[in-house]
């Protein structure tokens, strides 16, 4: 099933013996709404919470995340506009290595396939320049560093 703007969802249909009843102890409903498990064709914010989390392109997606935050000083660092333009370069880099993969399966790919892998660079380009090309580096109070040496030396 598509929604508004295109993103395919699964939805199961319950038997119906078990759109009423209990099965193990939980009430199921007729439709049951899945996690996404592709990358939605379009961004759209909050698109990761969407994602089923056993997948490995949510993995994959959330350790870019986590990694780029990291690289920026930690959650406490970064801005709430920052966090966004972090989700839309790790969506735009899902994207790009699809487009890559379809360049690679295909001999001969299309100029379209092409522009639209073009397009990709520029995009991760220029979100990678606003979100910042170095790492910073974690504040650490000098007390709570030789506190933690200590204990550990105890």
């Amino acid at each position: 099933m598509e929604t508004h703007d295109g993103a395919k969802t699964r939805r199961r249909k319950a038997s119906s013996s078990k759109a009423t009843g209990k099965t193990n102890g939980k009430k199921h409903n007729r439709y049951e709404k899945r996690k996404l498990t592709d990358l939605p064709k379009y961004y759209r914010p909050g698109y990761l919470k969407e994602l089923d989390g056993r997948h490995s392109l949510a993995k994959f997606l959330r350790q870019i995340c986590d990694e780029i935050i990291n690289d920026m000083g930690g959650p406490s660092e970064i801005s709430r506009v920052k966090l966004v333009l972090i989700e839309r370069f790790a969506f735009v880099h899902a994207r790009l290595k699809a487009l890559e993969l379809q360049m690679f399966e295909d001999e001969e790919f299309s100029d379209d396939v092409f522009g639209k892998w073009i397009h990709a660079v520029n995009a991760l380009n220029g979100l990678a320049a606003k979100i910042g090309l170095s790492r910073k580096g974690k504040y650490v109070d000098v007390r709570d560093y030789i506190n933690k040496k200590t204990e550990g030396q105890s």
